[in-house]
């Protein structure tokens, strides 16, 4: 009985987490920072926890309903013992977006389970600017991106209210500014590009 249940400092986790989010939020905070600071590998969805693992998860349904597409499931280099940071990255060829899934994993026994999971919708234009809509409750891992206008919504986990709100800024300020996309392939190139040099 006792060597199937989780061991104690992941129970501390998860207690820690779920009563106390503004201690363990430094914790993650340095985790994505080292994010930062690495490239990112392919990992396979299957090794996923249900809520963001399948085509058929809330919050993979919700994307695939406005119209994004998986271009990848990437991880960095493990950064804490039993933490892995995943990254979800979706694009929307219709509507020239991007959206960042992130979620940061505890591994027990082999598997994986969920500590928390943001979003954030994304919108290039061809002078080089950026719209970044976003519920992270946590300050970002990454550096500022000149010229880009970064909103965040903390907390909020409807996916499909940040995507309205995310459209609505867009065409609010920016109607008139042609979106880009990088070419088809080299998604995960600008993505690492953007995450190192930012």
């Amino acid at each position: 009985m006792n060597s199937q249940s989780p061991p104690k400092i992941v129970s501390l986790i998860f207690f820690v987490y779920r009563r106390f989010h503004y201690i363990l939020a430094p914790l993650l905070t340095y985790s994505k920072q080292k994010i930062a600071n690495t490239r990112f590998e392919h990992f396979p969805p299957n090794a996923l926890p249900d809520e963001i693992g399948g085509s058929s998860s809330p919050s993979m349904q919700s994307l695939a309903d406005h119209g994004f597409s998986v271009v990848d499931y990437l991880v960095s280099p493990k950064t804490m013992p039993s933490i892995i940071p995943v990254v979800v990255y979706l694009v929307n060829r219709s509507t020239s977006e991007k959206a960042i899934l992130s979620a940061m994993c505890v591994e027990l026994h082999g598997v994986l389970k969920l500590m928390s999971v943001f979003i954030e919708y994304t919108t290039r234009f061809s002078d080089d600017t950026w719209i970044s809509t976003n519920n992270n409750i946590e300050a970002t891992a990454f550096k500022p991106v000149p010229n880009c206008e970064t909103l965040r919504f903390a907390g909020l986990n409807d996916l499909n209210l940040i995507h309205s709100l995310h459209q609505h800024i867009v065409n609010k300020y920016a109607r008139k500014r042609r979106k880009v996309l990088p070419e088809p392939g080299r998604e995960i190139e600008e993505f690492e590009s953007r995450s190192t040099n930012r």
